[in-house]
Formats: structure tokens, C-alpha cells, sequence
């Protein structure tokens, strides 16, 4: 006999990922991967280069000594600093050629 949750846990029919995004043939934007060009590329750099002195500066001011809070100030720039790449990288103009045909 099985538990509820191992019993709900069973993937064995289920299709898959390659073959599932083979099948629907296009994969939701959400979830898309983008090569960038050399420009996204410096700008994903950019990016990353100005949270980590926004942490700094942060860090002269409430990071020592570290606690939760500061632990959580850390984790939503992290967070941050992924959502400005993903705008960044979704648009065509930093994306690598094959890509950027694609996505007009």
C-alpha cells in the first residue's frame, strides 16, 4: 500500500519535458531561455555590478553585525537583481540573433 502523498507523486505516464515542449511547439515566455549578445551580456554586468554596490553601501549602514533582517535586505536584492536581468534579457535588443527573429 502506498501513502497519499507518494501515491500522488507518481510521474511515470506523465510526458517528458523535451518531449512536452516538443509537442505544444512553443514554450510559454515566462519560461524561456535567452541567449544574449555581447550587449546584454555587458548589460546583465551592469546590472549585477550596481546591486553589489547598492549592498555595500547597504552594509556600511545596517549589515554588521549581520541578523535576519539583514539576511533579508540580501535575499530580496538577490531576488531584485534576477527580475531586472530577466526584463533586461527579454528584451529583443539584447538577445542574440536567433532569438531576437523570433521573438517579433
Amino acid at each position: 500500500m502506498t501513502s497519499g502523498v507518494s501515491a500522488h507523486l507518481q510521474y511515470d505516464n506523465a510526458p517528458r519535458p523535451h518531449q512536452f515542449v516538443e509537442e505544444r511547439r512553443n514554450m510559454d515566455p515566462l519560461f524561456e531561455v535567452h541567449m544574449l549578445n555581447e550587449e546584454g551580456k555587458r548589460n546583465a554586468q551592469d546590472i549585477a555590478i550596481k546591486f553589489e554596490i547598492l549592498l555595500l553601501d547597504l552594509e556600511k549602514v545596517c549589515g554588521d553585525p549581520p541578523n535576519r533582517e539583514w539576511s533579508v535586505v540580501k535575499t530580496k536584492l538577490e531576488e531584485a537583481c534576477f527580475f531586472a536581468k530577466k526584463a533586461m534579457a527579454n528584451k529583443p535588443r539584447n538577445q542574440a540573433p536567433s532569438q531576437a527573429a523570433s521573438a517579433s
